[in-house]
């Protein structure tokens, strides 16, 4: 399903009209995304709006359908499983979680007695600081998901913020912001690296 983005809500009739004029302008090169878009626009105006919103959280996924009065029309819930593989580590199965999403959104749908198309847009909340390897001919994932709440690089980013070569950058570019008030040495001076940073896990 294609995802399109548009403050139609916010629009007038005389406003949506406009806007639909425009599009078959604009998009005369592109036929079927114009027709997608304008058939869109002009549900709203029969108080038609279907909107899902999924939460993709380390607690659980979730997926809300609201009508054009902002209401829940239909919700469902999954359990995320965290995997604990070792001490202060905190993965996701990638495969698993896909399923899951596909899985809570096909129910949400059901339980509405609507199909994919009668979709007017979608919104995805993921999760902070969260990454996965993956091939880039296949598309495959060839590691889990480290989530935002792995700990792992804690004892290597301790070491590293101890290192005498990089506290004296940071006392240096602390001397540099006190003489010239420059923002970027400011944040040199200050800065630590910390567990939930992709830079840490990878150099891990």
């Amino acid at each position: 399903m294609q995802v399109f983005h548009t403050n139609i809500q916010l629009l007038s009739n005389s406003g949506i009209n406009r806007v639909v004029t425009r599009l078959k302008a604009f998009c005369s090169t592109m036929p079927q995304i114009s027709q997608y878009l304008i058939d869109k626009i002009q549900k709203t105006q029969k108080n038609d709006v279907k909107i899902m919103i999924i939460d993709v959280g380390t607690t659980s996924s979730r997926a809300n359908i609201y009508d054009h009065n902002h209401q829940v029309i239909s919700s469902h819930r999954k359990l995320t499983e965290i995997l604990k593989p070792a001490e202060n580590k905190s993965e996701i199965n990638p495969i698993k979680l896909w399923t899951d999403f596909v899985k809570i959104c096909k129910m949400a749908i059901h339980k509405a007695n609507l199909s994919p198309k009668d979709l007017t847009c979608m919104g995805i909340t993921t999760q902070r600081e969260s990454y996965l390897f993956w091939d880039k001919t296949s598309g495959a994932p060839i590691s889990n998901i480290i989530t935002w709440q792995d700990r792992s690089t804690i004892e290597s980013c301790t070491v590293f913020n101890k290192r005498v070569s990089f506290r004296m950058n940071k006392a240096f570019a602390k001397f540099i912001s006190f003489l010239t008030n420059d923002n970027s040495a400011r944040f040199r001076s200050t800065f630590l690296f910390r567990p939930h940073m992709t830079i840490s896990r990878l150099f891990h």
